[in-house]
């Protein structure tokens, strides 16, 4: 009886979950995946399909709304949106500029704004502009902007940001810096009503120090790292580590090497390597190195080639290891790392051809590179690579 019970129960739950499962699948979201899988495979009629036939099929369209659909609408328009932009960007890869024209015109129609959330709002307006329809672009973006300065929801900070930046594009294009400027001054003005978190304020400093506002740029990046004790960074890596990365760089690039190693001394008291993808060791080694702490780059170039062979970082630590100690002279060091990459890692062979040279110059005949001394040139084998360079990216 109680084996019954159980399958009796097991029986419900699926059926229960079959129809929630139908009650949230009522814009035929296999057809999105059905069309993202062919278009990624290259089978871009086929995509082109499966797109228009869940774009057809769509509640918004048939005009058709259950109550389970409006309580999500939000999300399914998402959906929508995500169906458009993809069938427009094939219709360019195959050369259709009439259907993209056609269904630029569809989407006008069947998604007006005021039926749209924020977040769609701008992901409309996104689409528009990367199709050229700046004017109406423009018109969703100020008006976003406008309705979160009146009337800010909490969640749509990103939103905000991702609105002033897009535009601020599309104003550059056409020269409009007044503009600019006032947007800027907008998110200077609003920066603790917007509720910025820490990649809100590095995307914000970015965005001064692309357009021209430096001080302010670099004075927000400065801020960033005085609040980044261990704590604070690892709960935000990706945030801090690129923080770190924009201010040492700018650092570097306006003579202001004292407060660059500063910064890699900081970040060497500051971080916990063992707690850092192979990506941020391998970034946090690039700070160093461009801060001439090339010993201690060598350092994490070496633990994260040893701890995560496996892994792209892994690989490209291995490497920077070799173009490090030809950059420094040490070619029996150069030819080690090269070679141990090359053993390691011969597939696929177009990435094994550097290294190879590399090993090819430094253990050839020496009379045959160099005839008139033993001695190399400085920088010789890098720059005959087209290594040579002072800051390692």
């Amino acid at each position: 009886m109680k084996k019954n019970a159980f399958l009796f129960f097991i029986v419900i739950f699926l059926v229960l979950s079959a129809n929630e499962h139908r009650a949230h699948s009522q814009d035929k979201y296999s057809l999105l995946m059905q069309g993202n899988i062919a278009r990624d495979e290259g089978r871009l009629d086929v995509a082109v399909e499966s797109y228009v036939k869940y774009i057809e099929s769509h509640p918004a369209l048939r005009g058709f709304t259950s109550m389970k659909y409006r309580s999500s609408e939000q999300y399914y328009l998402r959906n929508l949106l995500i169906a458009y932009s993809n069938l427009l960007d094939v219709h360019r890869r195959l050369g259709a500029d009439s259907k993209v024209t056609e269904r630029i015109r569809q989407i006008k129609q069947v998604l007006p704004p005021e039926h749209l959330g924020a977040k769609n709002r701008y992901r409309l307006g996104a689409l528009l502009s990367e199709f050229r329809n700046y004017d109406d672009a423009i018109l969703l973006f100020e008006k976003i902007l406008a309705e979160q300065l009146r009337d800010f929801r909490q969640g749509n900070n990103k939103v905000v940001l991702r609105t002033a930046s897009t535009l601020m594009g599309i104003y550059q294009e056409s020269g409009n810096k007044k503009r600019i400027s006032a947007i800027l001054q907008i998110l200077t003005q609003n920066k603790s009503r917007f509720n910025f978190d820490v990649n809100d304020q590095y995307r914000l400093a970015s965005l001064y120090l692309t357009y021209g506002m430096d001080s302010k740029g670099v004075a927000l990046l400065e801020g960033i790292v005085k609040r980044g004790d261990a704590t604070q960074f690892h709960a935000w890596p990706d945030a801090y580590i690129r923080a770190f990365t924009k201010l040492g760089k700018y650092y570097g690039n306006h003579d202001r090497k004292d407060k660059q190693r500063e910064l890699a001394d900081y970040v060497a008291q500051t971080v916990d390597l063992r707690r850092l993808s192979s990506y941020h060791q391998y970034k946090v080694a690039l700070m160093h190195v461009n801060a001439g702490k090339t010993t201690r780059c060598i350092d994490i170039l070496k633990q994260t080639s040893e701890r995560n062979p496996d892994s792209l970082w892994g690989k490209k630590s291995l490497f920077l290891l070799g173009r490090i100690s030809q950059s420094e002279e040490k070619w029996d060091n150069s030819i080690h790392y090269f070679s141990e990459y090359i053993q390691r890692y011969p597939e696929p062979p177009f990435f094994a051809i550097k290294p190879t040279q590399a090993c090819w110059i430094l253990s050839g005949p020496r009379e045959a590179i160099w005839p008139s001394s033993r001695k190399k040139p400085r920088n010789y084998a890098i720059s005959s690579m087209r290594f040579a360079t002072t800051r390692f990216s």
